[in-house]
């Protein structure tokens, strides 16, 4: 697992570096999902190069759904 930042301040929570590739991950507190939930990973992916790259936000809500192509989990599903 990584931490990853640019000089502008752009952030990725956590990068998991696996035998497919890398695996961007937002961990967010909030229990109820805000789009810009979403900001770092839709960054990370204009900067690779990579829009339909796998990606992943968990945050605190109860419910686990799909927003803009990214996988969105409940906290309570870990």
């Amino acid at each position: 697992l990584f931490f990853w930042r640019d000089p502008a301040g752009h952030e990725i929570d956590t990068v998991i570096e696996g035998p497919s590739g890398v695996l961007p991950d937002e961990v967010k507190s909030g229990q109820t999902f805000s789009r810009d939930f979403l900001s770092g990973i839709r960054f990370w992916k204009d900067m690779t190069g990579e829009p339909d790259a796998p990606s992943a936000v968990v945050y605190g809500g109860d419910s686990s759904f799909r927003r803009e192509g990214v996988p969105v989990y409940s906290w309570s599903c870990l």
